[in-house]
């Protein structure tokens, strides 16, 4: 889980994105504040926060200054410019920062989710990135696993349950699942990996396989109408799939519940 500090000298601003931000659900399991820059900086050399959400205009240590020190000390962490003034002067001097998004106050708490989903996304990323190109970690046979879940485990929860519940759709896409959790498609198709072991369609494959077993075994149903309730198009495509998942044809199925 990633580690985020949110600077503003507004307690009301920092209690709001604090309440209402679903921060776990985002990737994030740590959040810090702080009221203005020196108090920001002493908490970000302390904590090392991945993505860091700061106003510009605050007493001690304005926001860009702020921003500019944490740079010297924590390149990697991810920037974010949170002001009600949009000068030209201010977005030239963010940009020179490599700040990854800006948001305007009054805050837009859906805003603010893509901004936070879209730096959570770059975090990801990085550090896929960095364990590619790490050498292979020699694992301890008698170590036990990490039990899925056990680290984002809000998000693949409700990645789950929103594909157990539209699963009959033909249309369900990764887009639409991560258009829902405000995430970008890449980013949970990485979380739900890392956290399940298979991917987001090998466990779509499954939620189908279990509802077509549940049709099949009614004899009210014809079987060539299983197909199209559990979310195929195409009948052939998903007779060979039962059957590699299942071992039996939809008919042989049947005939093992109902001889």
């Amino acid at each position: 889980m990633l580690k985020m500090l949110i600077v503003d000298d507004e307690r009301t601003t920092r209690n709001t994105l604090l309440n209402h931000i679903p921060w776990r659900e985002l990737g994030i399991g740590e959040v810090e504040q702080a009221d203005d820059g020196i108090r920001a900086l002493e908490l970000a050399k302390r904590h090392s926060p991945d993505i860091v959400m700061t106003d510009i205009r605050m007493p001690r240590m304005d926001g860009l200054t702020f921003a500019r020190e944490l740079r010297a000390c924590l390149p990697k962490s991810k920037v974010i410019i949170l002001s009600a003034y949009s000068e030209v002067d201010y977005l030239k001097s963010a940009i020179k920062l490599n700040v990854v998004d800006y948001v305007e106050k009054p805050i837009d708490l859906d805003e603010v989710k893509r901004v936070l989903a879209s730096a959570v996304a770059k975090c990801a990323e990085e550090q896929a990135r960095f364990k590619e190109n790490e050498p292979p970690v020699q694992r301890d046979a008698a170590a036990p696993l990490r039990e899925p879940g056990a680290e984002g485990g809000g998000l693949v929860g409700k990645a789950k349950r929103f594909i157990e519940q539209r699963a009959c759709d033909p249309n369900l896409s990764i887009s639409a699942l991560a258009d829902h959790l405000y995430l970008t498609p890449s980013y949970v198709c990485l979380i739900f990996k890392q956290e399940t072991g298979i991917t987001i369609n090998q466990y779509l494959t499954s939620v189908r396989i279990g509802k077509a077993k549940e049709r099949i075994a009614d004899p009210a149903v014809k079987l060539h109408q299983v197909a199209g309730l559990v979310g195929y198009t195409d009948g052939k495509y998903f007779a060979r799939l039962f059957k590699k998942e299942c071992g039996l044809t939809p008919s042989e199925f049947r005939r093992t519940i109902n001889p």
